[in-house]
């Protein structure tokens, strides 16, 4: 038999979860619906009183404060970004929690403000040497062709980042190189 479900679960839930990590209001409210259906007995359908729970549970938390997308969109660029992850597939990850392009696009600019220019530059090198690629390659230089920086330079763009900044980055040889294109 399921565990009975209340408005006040749905409430020690989303704190518990909140605790735990941050979150948009549309990923809060996705996580609140999954824990509904995990409740409820086979053949029960969700209804409106149930979701009229969850309104009530994630309005809450935005009065107090909880749950704020704009922070949450901050946070995020910040923390993937220096995670080597560039502006497209911030902008992915972020929409797919439900994040506006508004919100997106003020948290790339505060980023920016707060970093100085260059940050997508360095998102670049971090995945070049998480991947071990352009400047980073540990294999022996006699390897390294024309097939071979293809594939460097097709990894880049699938991940997002910008003709210009992949061009810089495999185009040189030594991580001294890129180390000048951060003061740009």
């Amino acid at each position: 038999m399921a565990k009975k479900l209340t408005a006040d679960y749905l409430e020690r839930a989303a704190l518990h979860y909140l605790g735990r990590y941050s979150s948009s209001v549309k990923n809060l409210r996705n996580v609140l619906e999954r824990k509904v259906k995990r409740r409820l007995e086979m053949g029960e359908e969700v209804t409106h009183e149930h979701h009229a729970w969850i309104d009530q549970v994630v309005d809450k938390c935005l009065r107090l404060d909880y749950v704020n997308d704009q922070q949450y969109a901050e946070q995020r660029v910040r923390a993937l970004s220096h995670a080597g992850k560039s502006e497209r597939a911030i902008t992915a990850t972020l929409r797919s929690k439900g994040v506006s392009v508004d919100d997106c696009e003020m948290a790339f600019k505060a980023y920016i403000a707060e970093e100085g220019e260059g940050t997508a530059m360095r998102a670049a090198l971090t995945y070049a040497r998480k991947r071990r690629i352009g400047p980073y390659r540990t294999v022996d230089p006699g390897v390294v062709d024309y097939a071979y920086k293809k594939k460097e330079f097709a990894s880049m763009a699938r991940v997002g980042f910008d003709f210009e900044i992949i061009k810089q980055v495999l185009g040189t040889d030594s991580i001294e190189d890129n180390d000048s294109n951060l003061t740009d």
